[in-house]
């Protein structure tokens, strides 16, 4: 399954995402989390995507602390918290966390294909020119396998700590892959990890 989340602001990228995933004859099932959004919103949504869930939230349902820090900063991190919500809910071989404001360029069934065939746990775009940890795993795009599913409410757990984590402050722009990094550090040996290249195909 696809995983997709956003806000009423960044519904037209949602639009164009589900266009070239389509256009593509991609027929993944696809999860979206709309916050603030309407339902004509989960309409467009559906005739554009046929084999999509569409969820609304107009009431916080993540609990993200709007009233501490920027939209912004809260739906970078409020990902992880859908996708959580996804992975216990849902009964799935395998996730793939996108950013909505991804274009995708090909057919990635056999990219998916691929990563299953190989038994990969968990994928996602290694930025090696970056010294910067929290630069060095992105979270743009993520494939996690339903054996690995369990990392996810790691990730969770390490998003909901208040105090801080390396120096950077709860929810500060880059919370999501500061608290990626602890994460995949945490289980190199346990899991089989891939990198993740989406250049050809997202």
């Amino acid at each position: 399954m696809i995983v997709l989340q956003c806000d009423n602001l960044y519904f037209r990228w949602l639009v164009i995402l589900l266009e070239s995933l389509t256009h593509h004859n991609n027929d993944f099932n696809i999860f979206i989390s709309i916050y603030n959004g309407t339902t004509q919103m989960a309409d467009q949504c559906k005739s554009i995507y046929s084999d999509v869930t569409v969820e609304l939230d107009d009431d916080n349902r993540y609990d993200m602390p709007l009233d501490q820090k920027t939209l912004r900063e809260c739906m970078t991190v409020r990902k992880v918290a859908v996708l959580s919500d996804v992975v216990q809910r849902f009964d799935l071989e395998w996730v793939l966390l996108m950013d909505v404001d991804m274009v995708c360029r090909a057919n990635i069934s056999s990219w998916i294909q691929d990563f299953l065939d190989r038994d990969i746990d968990l994928a996602f775009p290694v930025n090696l020119a970056k010294q910067e940890f929290h630069r060095c795993y992105s979270s743009s795009n993520v494939f996690i396998s339903s054996r690995a599913f369990h990392i996810v409410f790691q990730w969770e757990y390490y998003i909901q700590m208040v105090a801080g984590l390396f120096g950077y402050s709860y929810y500060e722009f880059f919370w999501d892959q500061v608290c990626l990094y602890p994460v995949v550090e945490g289980y190199i040996g346990e899991l089989n990890y891939d990198h993740l290249d989406c250049f050809h195909v997202i």
